[in-house]
């Protein structure tokens, strides 16, 4: 417990949301591979 990831998410001026993310202090085999 106590592990985080962080999701930050940014919009276009067409409306679509992108998430960026930061590993945090969770170990890398549990994230998005995406975030890895």
């Amino acid at each position: 417990a106590g592990k985080t990831v962080v999701l930050q998410g940014s919009s276009s001026s067409a409306g679509a949301v992108t998430w960026t993310c930061n590993t945090g202090n969770l170990s890398a085999k549990y994230l998005p591979s995406n975030c890895r």
